[in-house]
């Protein structure tokens, strides 16, 4: 059998040949193309041949399917130059990102390719996905529209050449609303971001039996939800909770995807730049947490000098950051600040002693040491430590000061009932505290 390298290498050695004697590579050239030409006309003749054959001597099926070949090809032909250009044609591309939306000018735009000396004009397409059957139709010779419509929408831009041909952008669907009160209205649901934390007890946590979250916070939202439900006027309000990691939460409103956030958020000119808040529902400070066998002998609250040389934990993108950042720099120059992202980790330090303290809210501190037998957790002493009153806020877009108004006027009128269901869910905590305690 003929090796197929040795038939490579012969026309290799063939085409070298032709290249250094040119007298040669033409009569050549010249034969091999009337080769192929004499082999192209006998296959047709062929072709011919059998074709005729099948008309004069083929069934009525062979005759059928040969006509309906020819057929094809023919309306192919015809209709190739238009797919090829109805394929090459440029479409719009829609800028707008698909999802939520809470804006009271909400404006669609795309970006649409096309040859200078075209005139374009384009068609915006509606889609009620809410209720089947409603679609709407506008025209529009900008790249851009102001869609009136809300709730649930799919949208499509259509592009129309001045020679009438046209290009579909793809569709995308989006949920717009002018705010959070015309969404909680029309959807009767309101969306809540929450953030559960490490220990059991306060303000959020996951209950085991009902695997769903319990606490101070989510007592709050259904007090919330009861009242918002009779300003409204709804026959419902459903309560949806998303989990948001920290810090994450503090602008999770600014997504659309929730009404507010709350999560024991202290309310400061930083965060306020971005996010508007309540009034505050409640206040704290920062503490430390200490292991006890660590403070045996030292006061009720944390001196200057209960800090030297102290590793002291902190859960990034929280305020004491902040108030640890400011002592080191005013007051204790040899603490060492050790900042870490979640809550679990650093209280596993502070178990092992990789760092000697951790800073905390004190309300927050209650759970942990219900939970935590060997940890003491102390205020520090106003009268050595400038140390703010720390005031917890709910989060809102800032485009959302009507449901804050809404919100704030609950948390006034609610103030006596706000601060009953907070004081008894301290208490429980200060009885498993006490009960718990070494004898």
């Amino acid at each position: 059998m003929t090796n197929p390298n040795e038939i490579v290498d012969y026309i290799k050695l063939f085409l070298e040949f032709c290249l250094n004697h040119p007298y040669v590579s033409v009569p050549v050239a010249f034969i091999l193309m009337l080769g192929l030409a004499a082999h192209f006309f006998e296959t047709v003749k062929k072709f011919v041949e059998f074709i005729f054959g099948i008309q004069r001597n083929g069934t009525r099926t062979q005759k059928a399917l040969m006509w309906t070949g020819f057929a094809s090809i023919l309306a192919l032909s015809i209709a190739s130059p238009y797919i090829a250009e109805r394929f090459a044609r440029p479409k719009p591309i829609i800028q707008t990102k698909p999802g939520k939306v809470l804006a009271k000018d909400f404006v669609v735009t795309w970006d649409y390719k096309t040859e200078a000396s075209q005139t374009v004009s384009f068609e915006v397409l509606i889609s009620d996905r809410s209720a089947a059957g409603k679609n709407y139709s506008y025209p529009s010779k900008t790249p851009y529209f102001k869609v009136r419509e809300r709730g649930k929408l799919g949208i499509q831009v259509r592009a129309i050449g001045s020679n009438w041909h046209s290009a579909y952008s793809d569709a995308i669907d989006v949920e717009v609303y002018d705010n959070s009160v015309d969404r909680i209205r029309a959807k009767r649901q309101m969306v809540v971001a929450v953030h559960q934390d490490n220990s059991d007890g306060l303000f959020c946590f996951l209950d085991p039996e009902t695997s769903d979250y319990d606490g101070f916070d989510i007592d709050l939202i259904k007090l919330i939800a009861e009242k918002l439900q009779i300003r409204y006027g709804l026959t419902e309000l459903n309560i949806v909770k998303s989990f948001v990691k920290w810090p994450e939460i503090i602008e999770e409103p600014n997504k659309y995807d929730v009404d507010f956030s709350i999560a024991s958020i202290s309310i400061n000119d930083e965060r306020q730049k971005t996010v508007l808040f309540s009034k505050p529902y409640w206040e704290t400070e920062i503490a430390l947490m200490q292991r006890a066998d660590r403070v045996k002998g030292h006061g009720a609250l944390v001196t200057l000098r209960d800090l030297k040389d102290l590793k002291i934990g902190v859960h990034k993108g929280t305020t004491a950051v902040d108030f640890l950042n400011r002592i080191k720099a005013e007051q204790a120059p040899t603490i060492e600040i050790k900042p870490l992202d979640n809550n679990p980790a650093l209280f596993g330090w502070l178990e092992n002693e990789t760092i000697s303290a951790l800073a905390y809210d004190y309300a927050r501190t209650l759970a942990e040491r219900a939970n935590r037998p060997n940890l003491v957790s102390r205020k520090f002493d106003r009268k050595e430590f400038h140390v703010d009153t720390e005031y917890y806020g709910i989060a809102f877009a800032m485009l959302n000061q009507k449901l804050r108004q809404d919100i704030n006027q609950i948390l006034a009128n609610e103030k006596a009932t706000i601060s009953k269901i907070m004081t008894d869910r301290m208490k429980g905590l200060q009885r498993r505290i006490a009960l718990a305690a070494p004898a």
